[in-house]
This record gives structure tokens, C-alpha cells and sequence, in this order.
């Protein structure tokens, strides 16, 4: 208590050191040592505020950060149209994918799938409408998809899926997103002078290809072989 009235009075009553020693009856010389002694811990307080606050500001700069290396990784890696992976990032993964099913003597599939018809229907109702089939397609993709598998967009009217430990039941998969094709309307009502189609071509690893050239030249074999098929679906290697 005597301290805060020292320190009251001189900075608030402007009394002098000798003043508050007279009015409290204490030395000049101990009202000096209280004086010391409040401003020491008071710069001690303000300098633990300012480490408070300089760690808040840290903090939230390593948020901001983190959330800016987020978003450019996204960026990075995921195509700006429909939000799915990027053919770079998804070619990138099925190395990775064909020496995991390498360790554990497994099977995967890359699937690629097609929009037929997309480019004259661009052409005919404009680029918007385009690229509206491709969004479509992407959401119908995800919801024909297991959480593990991998979806990217290939090019200007192909998917590329990559199918963890799956060989011919890629097939299976291929059949449901016909299905959902089908219920659900692909471009704009009113074009029927353009079809639309999706087709798929599977290719399974190991035995259409133990390299990923090899995989995915199998692929494309098999997507043109469902592109002139009554199902749209192609296997490579191909059933008996």
C-alpha cells in the first residue's frame, strides 16, 4: 500500500521525492528505492505484455502462413475448373501408387474417362456451357468413388482415376457412374443435336503394364475401344 501511494503521488499528484517523504515520514532516500523498485516491476509488466503481444501477432502470422501454403499447394495441384487433382499431380501419385501395389503384391487400375462429343457441343453453345459438363462430370465422378481412390482431370474432356487394390472390379465402378450419367443430365436441356457420351478405359496393373508409360498407353487402348462399344466401358488386359 505504501508503495502504490508513493507511486500514486509522484505520478499522479506531481509531488517530489522530498514532498512524499515529508507527507508519509519516510527518507528521501527510501521513498527513492520504492520509486526504483514500482518502475522496475512496471517494466517487467510492460515488457511481458509486449512479449504477449508480439507472440499473439506470431501466432497469427504462422496461421496466415500456413493458410496462404495451403491454398498455393491447392493451387499447385488441384485444376481450377472442377477442383479435382491436376493430371501433373495425378501422374505424380500413380508412381507412387504402382510401387505400393508392387510392395504388397496387389492390383490397382487407372481409369481414364471421357466426354465424347464435348468438343462440338463447346463449339455449338459456347465455352460456359463447356465447361458446365465438366463440373457435372467431376461431381458425378466423386459420387461414383470410393474415399480412397484418387480423381483428376486429364485434359480438355478426360478424367484420370487412380483405383487402389482394385483390378477388374474397376468395372463395377465404371457401371455406376454410367448409371449416374444417366440419371443425371449432362449439358443443357434443348441440345439434342449434340450427344453427349462417357466412356471409360481401364488399364490394371500389373498385367496391362508394370511401368506407368506402359499403364497408361493400356488406358488409352481401352478408351478406344469403348468409344466404338455398345456399354462405353473397355478392360485392359481384356477378358476371356
Amino acid at each position: 500500500a505504501t508503495e502504490r501511494q508513493v507511486v500514486y503521488d509522484f505520478f499522479f499528484n506531481d509531488l517530489s521525492k522530498s514532498e512524499i517523504a515529508r507527507k508519509l515520514g519516510y527518507s528521501s532516500s527510501h521513498v527513492a528505492h520504492l520509486l526504483r523498485r514500482a518502475l522496475r516491476q512496471l517494466k517487467d509488466r510492460l515488457l511481458t505484455d509486449e512479449r504477449d503481444v508480439v507472440r499473439r501477432q506470431l501466432q497469427s502470422l504462422e496461421g496466415q502462413i500456413e493458410h496462404y501454403a495451403r491454398r498455393v499447394e491447392e493451387e499447385t495441384i488441384k485444376d481450377d475448373l472442377t477442383g479435382l487433382f491436376n493430371r501433373r499431380y495425378l501422374l505424380d501419385r500413380l508412381d507412387e501408387e504402382m510401387s505400393r501395389s508392387a510392395r504388397y503384391g496387389m492390383q490397382m487400375s487407372v481409369v481414364l474417362v471421357e466426354v465424347l462429343g464435348l468438343a462440338d457441343y463447346g463449339l455449338r453453345l459456347g465455352q460456359p456451357e463447356s465447361d458446365q459438363v465438366l463440373c457435372t462430370m467431376a461431381a458425378l465422378l466423386i459420387a461414383g468413388s470410393r474415399r480412397i481412390d484418387r480423381l483428376g482431370r486429364y485434359d480438355d474432356s478426360r478424367f484420370i482415376l487412380l483405383l487402389p487394390n482394385t483390378g477388374e472390379q474397376a468395372i463395377v465402378l465404371c457401371r455406376r457412374l454410367n448409371d449416374l450419367v444417366a440419371t443425371h443430365r449432362l449439358g443443357r436441356a434443348g441440345a439434342q443435336d449434340v450427344q453427349l457420351r462417357v466412356v471409360s478405359g481401364i488399364a490394371v496393373y500389373p498385367s496391362a503394364g508394370e511401368d506407368a508409360e506402359t499403364l497408361l498407353r493400356a488406358s488409352f487402348d481401352a478408351l478406344a475401344e469403348a468409344a466404338v462399344s455398345a456399354e462405353g466401358i473397355a478392360l485392359r488386359p481384356a477378358t476371356e
